[in-house]
């Protein structure tokens, strides 16, 4: 997910200004591969994750904090299809 943040994002330090459209242009790429990424807020808030709030935060702000991000893609393919590796 190193493409989460844009070129033009003015990036001084960590975490870094907000960029409200990272996930949606990574949901857009995962797409055209044939994955998914779950950005509604109501499909995390049904007891699935305990780190539900943190992944929204994260998605919303265009953050890429590790845990969430693997939440994000572990939840949103459960199928295995997509593996998040470091």
């Amino acid at each position: 997910m190193h493409f989460l943040k844009s070129d033009e994002l003015d990036y001084l330090q960590y975490p870094g200004p907000p960029d409200e459209f990272a996930y949606v242009r990574v949901a857009l790429w995962l797409q055209q591969h044939g994955y998914t990424l779950l950005l509604d807020d109501d499909s995390w808030k049904d007891g699935r994750s305990t780190i539900a709030d943190a992944v929204i935060y994260n998605y919303r702000m265009g953050y890429h904090e590790y845990e969430e991000v693997i939440e994000l893609l572990t939840k949103s393919n459960e199928e295995g299809l997509l593996l998040p590796v470091v």
